[in-house]
């Protein structure tokens, strides 16, 4: 990113590294001061080698070392004590660099550094002493590297010190990895730059702030709409603020703020203002146009399976059907995600209007041979259903389609039917009567192995075709291939169908489709040749009175036995439920209004809500992932996952104890994946990081196991806990023995995690997720009736709550104690630092640490690592890149106090999802609305139909061919199994706990609690929780949509503390007898006799205060 004017540089101010980098703009250099960029290409005049000796100190190479990234030095060539005469890294290098003498001319020596942290190695502005040998008296400032090879701008403070003579001196004492440092464009000829400017904005006016500049002084601000130029200058200030009341609130604005004074300007330094929005609007569904439809792939498919992908063109790109899911070991081939494409299997309209001509388009922006596109379309997307709304002027009708696969919630059965239903409408909005058919075209695909590439004539050839047969029998296409290969059945549930079990070519099913709607054909057709298949295809046809509408609906089924599970076992769970395409299609059709109507149900209640629509979309979307081959439900019943489509098997613990949505949806889901789980431990109570292929013990894994355990038992049954009680004792005083063994509550050692490595226990992320996992030890202990036990884990729980408390909190938030072992944040700020409270609330636990503290620790987790824009992030990042450069997110660790450890964890300056989501969430159960809702809005930002590939790290272990998609979150991989933390957001916006076997349900909203509405699931029941306040009265009333729900206990939120003065309590309008008991703002209403809600029942509670 470069102007005219100057080059822009990463900066970190006063040598601490705070991504995303600011960034600066540097003007030329002024004449007269010191200066030296190393552009001789050798050892500049003045300087020498006091000790020691290098290879090419003063080296020309131009790219990184660790990936092919340019080294982001100015011009040609920089100071490096790691390159050899050939340019091979090499550590082993020791000695000293001086400058010569100069004059402090200015406040701030500013300098690019890269390299090591380590104590022995750096950069120092030195006082200048002849009488040493090198020059160095007093060292007045020092900078270092961040144990990364990108060059970081920084600012050593001077100010002290004008006037007098300096020199720098550049020292590698280190042979250990990291053990060098680079040093480029040292300058003490501008005035120090202003810090980091954030942005605030309104719907009509933007505030700048910014940290003040060393030394002070008089700011210069400019604005801009482009990002590299048109700058104009709005003024000077004195403070270290600005407000631009001339912006608009749709328009996006670059700032940038420099520092003056006298006749020398600082760099500039800049920020990115987004478009207005306001966190806390309804909002309305998304329509995905333009180029926000380049990435819109939308999975629709069976329950622990996955389906087949729908674009933004309307097309089909990705067929998974075929248990195609993906080739390759730890990580998936590169080419993995070019791979299930299925042609001549599309969908078109032929419309003619009386007395016109008919005109025939293939439903999709896309031509398919002689059927040419639609002009264009939009696209609405709310999991599970995906609609398209087709434009084409030309036509005399309107042509919209509805995409589901049935998704009940509470009905794994139902939820997983290997089965696409395409609602497709059309709509006579002429003046004339209009004859419509809608035509169905499929590719008999049986034997494909969903890999290789179809060619040959016509689109028809393949290994693994060659016995396949088509039949058309007056609705359906029943289509088969080789004994045992399965089956596939397309069906028009509608009146008027015609159809062709094979077409010879597009002209001629053009042909055919055109000249009077229907079409011709035989009845049953087989493979032609080896390795061949057929094309058959449907034709359904309605005449259309002027305002009329109808809606045709065509069936894609499918049933592909034995499928090769990565792990777990062989086949697909739907197998057990339907022997093949034709059984599963008659399921469909015999239960079609009823599968459809639930479904659509399930979407309704949810989105009937005041919670705002980018939330909505964030929970919703995540559960695409259980539709996609990151998910293989066997036919054994084992439900496997990767981490991600892409990388990553054996459904490590430390990814997908975050995933919250599968136990809220389908409680026998999440029971499985616990079951699974700790029927995976060995004899010594250790459960491995992932199934069938690493044996590791994961702290942060185990104990997710054992908080999932306790969310297990609260979505079934006691008797479930009493079965697996045992092994979850023994999963518990494995993390006991391991990493507390005096087992006062504070840990040690090193443990793997689930950022790949060894991470120090010493700390709030791994210490609180422990605690966390004692307590509902505890609480399981004594549902046992394990006495003994649960005793020894409330006396660890007492103990580690302050312990840790005191020893982890600053004042400011949660950090771990340094540790020089294995990898540790130290004092930094991480995303996770709260991950067990996350949990402990979700599961009605209370808090861990003093409750002020946690909320001002979410605070500063938002304050420190949210960033507005991430300017210059494409050449300082050192870690995987998921964000442009003017995305918004929060990034997992920053260290605002002291510089980065050397050995601080893996993936510290990525910003992903799926934390994102559990941090996120954290804040809003702590009442932090703003920051919650800023977080969750950015990560909608970044998923909005737009393709990002550019500066996006792309390979199977990231976002596979870049991200966008607002269907499917990346991490490592697409359709990433942490990203199902989302449903969390729905929780602590509702306040929402529930204990089944208690028959208790909690609900304390941090959204808007005097007018709540929000859709609610104790996975076996779901519906609408909402919550009025007028005065000194308070409605709460649960409607119950779907399943049963048995309730003995409500407790509420009350505006203020105090027993109120009458509660009454009603079922469906009849009254019911409670009981009621006040703590606080806290309700307890405890029914005399425990009530059932079925679907349409409404449970109200009237308080008045």
């Amino acid at each position: 990113m470069r102007t005219p004017s100057g080059r822009l540089i990463t900066l970190a101010v006063g040598g601490l590294l705070a991504l995303p980098a600011v960034v600066v703009e540097i003007p030329a250099q002024a004449a007269g001061a010191f200066t030296e960029n190393f552009e001789s290409g050798t050892l500049p005049t003045g300087w020498r080698i006091v000790s020691g000796s290098f290879g090419q100190l003063i080296t020309g190479r131009a790219v990184n070392h660790n990936d092919s990234r340019p080294y982001n030095r100015e011009g040609a060539y920089h100071l490096s004590t790691l390159e050899s005469p050939t340019q091979t890294p090499d550590d082993g290098y020791r000695g000293v660099v001086v400058s010569g003498a100069f004059t402090i001319a200015q406040p701030v020596v500013s300098m690019l550094v890269g390299g090591g942290s380590g104590a022995n190695t750096y950069v120092a502005v030195c006082a200048y002493d002849e009488s040493r040998p090198d020059g160095c008296g007093q060292e007045l400032a020092v900078a270092r590297g961040n144990s990364a090879e990108v060059m970081a701008r920084r600012l050593l403070d001077v100010s002290a010190h004008i006037g007098e003579r300096a020199i720098i001196k550049v020292v590698d004492d280190s042979t250990s990895g990291w053990g060098h440092i680079t040093v480029d464009d040292i300058r003490n000829d501008l005035p120090a730059t202003p810090g980091e400017v954030r942005v605030a904005r309104t719907a009509s006016r933007t505030t700048l702030t910014w940290d003040p500049a060393i030394g002070g002084g008089v700011y210069a601000v400019y604005r801009s709409t482009e990002r590299d130029s048109g700058f104009t200058r709005l003024g000077e200030v004195s403070g270290t603020s600005f407000t631009d009341g001339e912006t608009g609130p749709d328009t996006a604005y670059f700032y940038a703020v420099s520092s003056l004074s006298p006749g020398a300007e600082s760099g500039k330094v800049y920020a990115y203002a987004r478009p207005y929005a306001d966190l806390r609007a309804r909002g309305e569904t998304v329509t995905y146009a333009g180029r926000n439809l380049t990435d819109t792939r939308f999975p629709v498919g069976p329950l622990g399976s996955a389906g087949i992908v729908h674009d933004g063109t309307g097309a089909r790109p990705t067929w998974w059907i075929f248990n195609n899911l993906g080739r390759g070991g730890w990580h998936l081939e590169a080419d993995t995600y070019q791979k299930g494409k299925l042609p001549n299997s599309f969908f078109a309209v032929r419309a003619k209007a009386a007395g016109g001509r008919p005109v025939v388009r293939a439903l999709q922006t896309t031509g398919v041979g002689a059927f040419e596109p639609m002009k264009s379309l939009t696209q609405q997307g709310e999991y599970p259903i995906l609609n398209y709304q087709y434009k084409d002027e030309s036509l005399p009708v309107e042509v919209s389609t509805e995409v589901l696969n049935p998704m009940i919630p509470g009905d794994v059965k139902d939820s997983a039917i290997p089965t696409a239903i395409y609602n497709i409408t059309v709509k006579n909005s002429g003046p004339r009567p209009a004859e419509v058919s809608v035509l169905a075209a499929q590719q008999n695909a049986v034997g494909f192995n969903g890999y290789d590439t179809i060619g040959g004539a016509n689109n028809r050839v393949v290994a693994g075709y060659g016995d396949n047969r088509t039949v058309f029998d007056g609705r359906n296409l029943r289509m088969t291939g080789k004994q045992g290969a399965g089956g596939m059945n397309l069906a028009a549930l509608t009146g008027g169908v015609t159809g062709t079990a094979a077409w010879t070519t597009l002209d001629a099913l053009h042909g055919d489709l055109t000249d009077d709607g229907t079409l011709a054909g035989p009845a049953d057709a087989v493979s032609p040749a080896a390795n061949t298949t057929v094309d058959g295809a449907l034709a359904a046809t309605v005449t259309l009175q002027p305002g009329a509408s109808k809606t045709i609906p065509v069936v894609l089924s499918w049933n592909f036995p034995d499928a090769q599970n990565f792990n777990g076992g062989p086949g697909r769970q739907y197998e057990n439920w339907w022997t093949g395409a034709d059984a599963v299609a008659g399921y469909v059709k015999d239960n079609l209004d009823q599968l459809v109507g639930r479904t659509r149900l399930y979407h309704d209640t949810v989105y009937d809500s005041n919670l705002p629509q980018y939330l909505l979309d964030r929970v919703t979307s995540a559960t695409a992932l259980l539709h996609t081959p990151t998910v293989w439900w066997a036919k054994n019943g084992f439900f496997g996952a990767r981490e991600g489509w892409g990388c990553c098997p054996g459904m490590p613990t430390h990814v997908f104890h975050y995933a919250q949505s599968q136990a809220w949806l389908w409680p026998e889901v999440g029971q499985r994946w616990t079951q699974q789980w700790l029927d995976n431990m060995d004899a010594a109570g250790k459960i491995p990081m992932r199934f069938d292929s690493d044996a590791t013990f994961t702290l942060d894994g185990q104990t997710g196991v054992i908080l999932s355990a306790y969310r297990t038992y609260q979505t079934t049954d006691r008797a479930w806990l009493t079965a697996n009680w045992p092994k979850i004792k023994s999963a518990m005083e494995y993390v006991v023995a391991q990493a507390d063994p005096d087992r006062d509550g504070v840990l040690t050692g090193i443990h793997n995690t689930t950022l790949d490595g060894g991470e120090t226990g010493d700390g709030s992320w791994l210490g609180s997720l422990y605690l966390a996992a004692v307590n509902a030890s505890a609480k399981m202990a004594e549902l046992a009736g394990d006495g003994t036990a649960k005793a020894g884990y409330d006396t660890i729980y007492a103990s580690g709550r302050t312990k840790q408390s005191e020893r982890f909190f600053n004042g400011e938030y949660f950090h771990e104690v340094y540790s020089t072992q294995g990898h540790s944040y130290g004092d930094g700020v991480e995303i996770d630092m709260l991950l067990g409270q996350w949990w402990s609330t979700q599961l009605g636990l209370g808090d861990i640490y003093p409750s002020a503290d946690i909320t001002t620790a979410a605070k500063n987790l938002f304050h420190y690592n949210f960033k507005e824009h991430f300017l210059g992030y494409d050449d300082s990042h050192q870690f995987r890149q998921y964000v442009e450069e003017t995305d918004a997110g929060l990034q997992m660790m920053t260290w605002p106090k002291n510089p980065k450890p050397g050995n601080s964890p893996l993936y510290f300056d990525e910003v992903m999802s799926g934390f994102e989501y559990s941090a996120a969430a954290l804040m809003l159960q702590r009442g932090l609305l703003d920051e919650g809702l800023r977080v969750v809005k950015a990560v909608s930002d970044r998923y909005d139909g737009r393709a990002r590939t550019e500066h996006i790290s792309a390979e199977p272990c990231s976002t596979g061919d870049g991200t966008g998609s607002p269907f499917g979150d990346d991490e490592c991989g697409k359709w990433y199994g942490r990203t199902l933390s989302s449903w969390s957001l729905l929780t602590a916006m509702q306040g929402f706990t529930f204990d089944g076997p208690a028959q208790k349900v909690t609900f304390a909203p941090t959204w808007k609690p005097e007018n709540h509405r929000s859709f609610f699931s104790t996975g076996a029941a779901w519906g609408t929780f909402t919550q009025k306040r007028a005065g000194v009265t308070q409605n709460d009333v649960l409607t119950l949509k779907y399943g049963t729900a048995t309730v003995r206990t409500v407790n509420l939120e009350l505006a203020a503390a105090g027993t109120p003065k009458h509660v009454k309590v009603y079922l469906d309008g009849r009254p019911v007898t409670a009981t009621v008991t006040a703590e606080g703002t806290r309700l307890a209403v405890n029914l005399s006799q425990p009530v059932t809600l079925k679907a349409g029942s409404a449970l109200r509670v009237h308080v008045v205060r």
